[in-house]
């Protein structure tokens, strides 16, 4: 299946927020935690005009058959030293994930940073255990730079390293 990419508009704002709890629920992948978790539609709306209004930042989606199916962010500093820096975050849908829809999202983020942004380096944290994300990341470039050792503890009582991945994009 091909997968089309872009930029996310408001009225994504409420598949943004579905794949997200969806995301928060399994408890696998993001450091929020489904009790803390009270975004709203109007918040991701709010989330959405912010990214938006910088050169540095942006909030892409994916879709497939006219549907969204996951989003990426790009979150740039605002410090004129970090400004050519941007951290990552994104979730796919479930019945999506492994299914190339991440890498067709990533690879669109890249081609927006390297193009239209005055982003020289995109950084990223990932679970451990989410050795999926990590190889996503590996194939499309990024490199693991470190890892913050037992820095997540995980819904079922265990710990899990967040490893902190980069990408150069000069």
């Amino acid at each position: 299946m091909e997968f089309k990419c872009r930029v996310a508009n408001q009225e994504d704002a409420d598949a943004i927020l579905r794949i997200h709890q969806q995301a928060i629920s399994r408890g696998d992948c993001f450091v929020q935690s489904k009790s803390e978790f009270k975004e709203t539609v109007e918040s991701k709306v709010a989330f959405i005009k912010t990214l938006k209004t910088k050169d540095n930042s942006n909030i892409f989606v994916v879709l497939a058959d006219d549907a969204v199916i996951g989003w990426l962010f790009l979150s740039g500093y605002p410090l004129e030293k970090l400004k050519h820096v941007a951290m990552l975050g994104m979730a796919i849908d479930e019945n999506w994930q492994n299914k190339k829809a991440g890498q067709a999202m990533v690879a669109h983020a890249i081609h927006w940073a390297k193009n239209d942004s005055p982003l020289k380096r995109i950084g990223l944290a990932v679970f451990a255990s989410n050795t999926p994300a990590i190889k996503l990341y590996q194939n499309a470039g990024f490199t693991i730079e470190g890892r913050e050792r037992q820095e997540v503890l995980l819904p079922n009582g265990e710990y899990t390293d967040q490893v902190l991945m980069g990408l150069i994009l000069l």
